[in-house]
């Protein structure tokens, strides 16, 4: 599989459930794009740089994960829905 190959799948499970997708979107790729683009603001401060990289790099993890997981429950042809999908982010206690 070549990289059309890649694309063209791709496009097929992006589009094959694209409730789950846009729920994820808004969800996750959304406020992490968001905090990105603000990130460009504050990393004037020195101090803050750290703080923003270990919180891009959370946010950046959990969003390929979430993605992943939801792949992955396509192909084990398993049950999604956003709950589920979203319960693989640690919870506050």
């Amino acid at each position: 599989m070549g990289f059309f190959g890649m694309y063209q799948e791709a496009f097929k499970i992006t589009f094959s459930r694209k409730k789950i997708f846009s729920q994820i979107s808004l969800a996750i790729l959304l406020p992490l794009s968001t905090h990105l683009l603000s990130s460009i603001q504050v990393s004037y401060f020195i101090g803050y740089r750290s703080i923003y990289a270990i919180f891009d790099l959370f946010l950046i993890v959990m969003s390929i994960s979430t993605v992943v997981n939801i792949v992955a429950c396509i192909y084990t042809s398993r049950d999604i829905t956003f709950m589920g999908v979203i319960g693989i982010f640690p919870k506050r206690q």
